[in-house]
């Protein structure tokens, strides 16, 4: 949460601060992330990132079936190995997640030229 409250001092929109500090994580679901999806995709027209997420719930759901799912969050809550055992299921589900992380980082890279180009021409 440190780096909510560092970004908050910029004189940015409170929802754009919390997406820039989010990431792809196991944790409950959470109708907050949605919203502040919703308004970034709508205010700032950059890619979608629920199917990429959905992408990612589709392959867990293959082998898991818990309270937990993938989603934008703050803090990790659980593990990819705490909640499946099988060593054979949990590693391609590891990479899958490191490359939505690397596909989220890339879309949160044109929000940061976008808001630097609005913040250059004020």
């Amino acid at each position: 949460m440190r780096l909510i409250k560092y970004l908050s001092y910029s004189n940015i929109d409170e929802d754009v601060n919390k997406f820039r500090a989010m990431f792809i994580s196991l944790t409950k679901p959470n109708e907050e992330t949605s919203k502040i999806l919703n308004h970034i995709h709508e205010k700032y027209d950059i890619e979608k990132i629920a199917p990429i997420i959905e992408n990612l719930n589709k392959e867990l759901r293959k082998c898991y079936t818990g309270k937990f799912v993938f989603d934008l969050c703050y803090e990790t809550d659980k593990k990819v190995s705490d909640i499946i055992d099988n060593k054979r299921k949990t590693e391609p589900l590891t990479l899958a997640l490191f490359e939505a992380n690397d596909k989220l980082s890339r879309i949160k890279s044109t929000l940061e030229t976008i808001l630097k180009n609005d913040m250059n021409e004020k």
